[in-house]
């Protein structure tokens, strides 16, 4: 399993030995980063470069949140044999230092199966094919995030050995889904880096391909479910003579939608 850790902002996970790897590992560790909305400037932006779109409030302190999985890539490199499946699953809730007290900490836990081999095609599936509306999962609801501060995590189960990724497992990422959420958590210090995520477009990705997409300039084109760098055009990408440079990079890329809301911990059935 994959997954995204609190205090490190990474993944912190076992190696075949099942000893845990240090956070000096960030490098090979998986990390969310929001894609950059704008033209300008790096393709994705780290956690704590984000500032929310979403002020929060007294009267809707809260956040309503949407994830759906667009496209997942398996790097060139990694390891896949015909009979290789995995699981993704989500893990979305409140943070224990969030300002709500009414409600009790809850997560909601949402998986999707991955075929990673084609049997049709005898080859790897392609990241268009990797699609989940996690919305559908939760019957049709939001995840609801009581006082705007969450905690993210992302878990690839693989069930077949020799491994493609063995056991992968931390503490899940702490995020601020709105201005007020993050100005409780930091007090106002502007030291503490606190990560946030805002609607629109996020990259699943190891901490050291960061710089290879942030530097690429990169579009994402959602009809083949591949990032690719500015200066290659839709002609160039179908073309069948197209070298990826981002191909040996395994990434996830996902939409995510947000609203703000007051919750009431009032409700009864009377």
């Amino acid at each position: 399993m994959l997954s995204l850790s609190g205090k490190a902002r990474g993944v912190s996970f076992a190696a075949d030995s099942k000893t845990p790897l240090a956070a000096d590992n960030l490098q090979d560790q998986f990390v969310v980063f929001q894609m950059n909305p704008k033209a300008e400037g790096p393709t994705i932006l780290e956690s704590s470069q984000v500032d929310p779109l979403i002020d929060g409030s007294q009267d809707q302190p809260d956040v309503l949140a949407s994830l759906e999985m667009l496209s997942f890539n398996l790097g060139a490199n990694e390891q896949v044999d015909k009979a290789t499946n995995a699981t993704m699953r989500i893990n979305f809730g409140k943070d224990e230092n969030s300002r709500d007290k009414a409600f009790d900490t809850l997560f909601w836990s949402i998986a999707a199966g991955l075929k990673l081999y084609d049997q049709v095609k005898n080859q790897r599936a392609e990241s268009k094919e990797f699609k989940g509306d996690f919305r559908k999962a939760c019957g049709n609801r939001l995840v609801e995030i009581p006082g705007g501060l969450g905690k993210l995590s992302f878990e690839v189960v693989k069930h077949k050995e020799p491994a493609w990724w063995q056991i992968f497992k931390s503490l899940p990422m702490r995020l601020a889904l709105s201005k007020q959420a993050r100005n409780d958590f930091t007090g106002g210090n502007p030291r503490i880096k606190t990560g946030c995520l805002n609607p629109g477009f996020c990259i699943l990705t190891r901490g050291r391909d960061f710089q290879a997409i942030a530097n690429s300039n990169a579009n994402y084109y959602p009809a083949y479910g591949k990032l690719a760098p500015g200066n290659v055009s839709e002609t160039d990408l179908v073309s069948g003579r197209y070298d990826d440079p981002l191909k040996d990079v395994t990434y996830a890329v996902f939409r995510v939608g947000m609203k703000k809301t007051k919750l009431d911990p009032t409700f009864n059935f009377g």
